[in-house]
């Protein structure tokens, strides 16, 4: 007998190695552990958002000043949990929070945080504050899957994994979504590339965290399920197209809107606990005229999914998107948390209503859940979650229509994102990992002002090889002996025109030929006057490896480079 099982376990080795096996099985055990405890947890929460919600909805009642007094009083309460509690003392949206601790701090979130962040969103929503509900699902499962990879000292790489797992295991249980929460956790931590690495922990742990939580929230999806299959037509497509260049705008507004309410909050000079008690107070008010803008907003979606907004005018349906704009905006800048997932898919709902009102279209249902999806993607960055989301919702009928929009609006709208300073646009190198860490550490333990109070100036290194136009390759092969740098300046009289790369001179043949003659790439240049800020800026979001430096933009005289050694030095000074 047992010459038989020996000779069974040889020929499964030659099969499959038996290490792959048992590596597999540890990681479906606790990818499967933390979906279900998420799915629990993401039923607990919501049941909790529910009950509050109810309580607020009898209070409006019988006194409409409560309309004011309870977003007052949440956003206060949600921001004095976080700076109390948290080890992050840092209030707003959810996936900010994740790719912050994904990205910058090797996946560690701590039991505080997964405790009373999310429970500081559920207050905010609770209340009337205008956010998403996968702000504190993201949260939570990227909290539990990082404590559980903590607990079981697991390595670095792996904690980052799990967290993200975990997160997509709220994304899929929230939702009812597990396709839509897989697709999340690979999206979501850059613009323009995937994380592969977890897939596998990612589906395990969203089809669990999906099955508990339908098993006591029942399979109702998000949109209205469209039963029937409408055949796409030209003009249809067109449609589509149009929709997703609206949504680009719609998104980009949306983001850019955000960034400045958080640039006037940082400049109040008032005490800190003032500053929901202000915020409140304009939810609060704005909501007491257009209570439609106030909180998640699910059944106005709804209404609008369901053609019910046709009796509704021009002038409302516009109120409704500047107001669920401003109102998400002061939410989550004023000491509020949750998420803008579900504020954005509100905004993209309004949007494709107005465009129908004025552009009258065929399956009016099809094209709206098709805007709603393509704002995602343009303005999260997420292309194949939100094509996913509409699959796993509305059905295979939206797919193709959504397919077009939300290719186009995620083209189109470029870079721009609700989350641009924590998701680089691509898997970070070594050098690059370093420098962003740096950035986000330096700026979260001192004043960020501390960038714009140093000088290009104080930092570059002066007089760099430069090579004019008129010097023939031979020659700059020569003049470049012994620098350690791969990018050269070209000048003409003194003045930047362009750079070149070393590969560009190395694999040239005709050593005679002069370097203008050449194609070069533009310059990135920085005025001697400018500051760390700025070079920053460059360094992180262009992705360069150097800056030439000049005396003004007008006369582009080149007087020195700063590189990203030079940025690291003068970085670990400020710490």
């Amino acid at each position: 007998m047992s010459n038989i099982i020996a000779e069974l376990k040889r020929r499964l080795d030659e099969v499959v190695s038996t290490e792959s096996l048992n590596d597999y099985f540890y990681l479906a055990g606790i990818s499967i552990a933390i979906g279900i405890t998420v799915g629990f947890l993401s039923v607990a929460v919501h049941e909790i958002y529910h009950y509050m919600h109810l309580f607020s909805e009898y209070l409006h009642h019988v006194n409409e000043l409560f309309v004011i007094i309870l977003p007052v009083t949440g956003l206060t309460l949600a921001y004095w949990m976080v700076m109390r509690y948290s080890t992050t003392k840092q209030s707003g949206g959810g996936s900010h929070r994740l790719l912050e601790a994904y990205h910058f701090e090797g996946g560690i979130m701590t039991a505080k945080d997964t405790l009373f962040e999310p429970l500081a969103s559920t207050i905010t929503m609770g209340v009337g504050g205008s956010a998403g509900f996968e702000g504190p699902s993201l949260l939570l499962g990227g909290g539990i899957g990082s404590l559980v990879a903590q607990r079981l000292n697991l390595e670095p790489s792996e904690v980052q994994r799990f967290l993200i797992s975990g997160a997509a295991a709220g994304v899929a249980a929230i939702f009812k979504a597990p396709f839509t929460g897989i697709m999340f956790a690979l999206e979501i931590p850059y613009k323009r590339d995937i994380t592969r690495k977890a897939f596998i922990p990612a589906t395990l742990a969203s089809i669990s965290s999906y099955l508990v939580a339908v098993n006591f929230m029942g399979t109702d999806t998000f949109f209205p399920l469209i039963p029937r299959f409408v055949i796409p037509s030209p003009w249809a497509m067109l449609h589509a197209f149009l929709i997703g260049i609206l949504m680009a705008l719609g998104g980009t507004f949306f983001v850019r809107f955000f960034d400045a309410v958080k640039e006037v909050k940082e400049h109040l000079h008032i005490k800190p606990i003032l500053v929901p008690v202000i915020g409140g107070l304009i939810v609060g008010v704005i909501g007491l005229f257009l209570p439609e803008v106030l909180g998640v907003g699910y059944e106005t979606v709804q209404e609008i999914i369901a053609g019910n907004s046709g009796d509704w005018s021009t002038g409302f349906l516009l109120a409704l998107f500047f107001f669920k704009v401003l109102v998400t905006c002061v939410t989550l800048s004023s000491g509020g948390s949750g998420g803008v997932f579900v504020p954005t898919l509100y905004v993209g709902a309004v949007l494709g209503a107005l465009y129908i009102r004025f552009i009258p279209v065929p399956d009016e249902q099809v094209l709206i859940v098709a805007a709603m999806a393509s704002i995602i993607a343009s303005a999260n960055k997420t292309l194949l979650t939100s094509v996913a989301f509409v699959a796993e919702t509305a059905g295979p009928s939206s797919i193709i229509f959504t397919l077009v929009a939300a290719a186009t609006s995620y083209f189109i709208s470029r870079d721009v994102s609700f989350y641009s300073h924590v998701q680089p646009i691509d898997e970070f190198t070594e050098d690059e990992e370093a420098m962003h860490v740096l950035y986000h550490y330096i700026k979260k333990q001192r004043n960020p002002e501390i960038f714009n109070e140093v000088k290009i100036e104080d930092i570059m290194a002066p007089n760099p090889v430069a090579l004019p136009e008129s010097m023939r390759i031979g020659e700059a092969m020569k003049a470049i002996q012994g620098c350690r740098t791969r990018e050269f300046p070209v000048t003409r009289r003194g003045k930047v025109i362009g750079q070149m790369d070393l590969e560009d001179l190395i694999t040239q043949s005709k050593r005679s030929l002069q370097i203008g003659y050449l194609p070069m790439e533009h310059p990135v240049v920085l005025t001697k006057e400018d500051t760390l800020q700025h070079a920053l800026e460059y360094f992180i979001e262009s992705e360069v490896s150097c800056v030439w430096v000049v005396d003004s933009m007008d006369k582009m005289r080149l007087v020195g480079v700063l590189n990203e050694e030079d940025l690291r030095v003068k970085m670990l000074e400020l710490m």
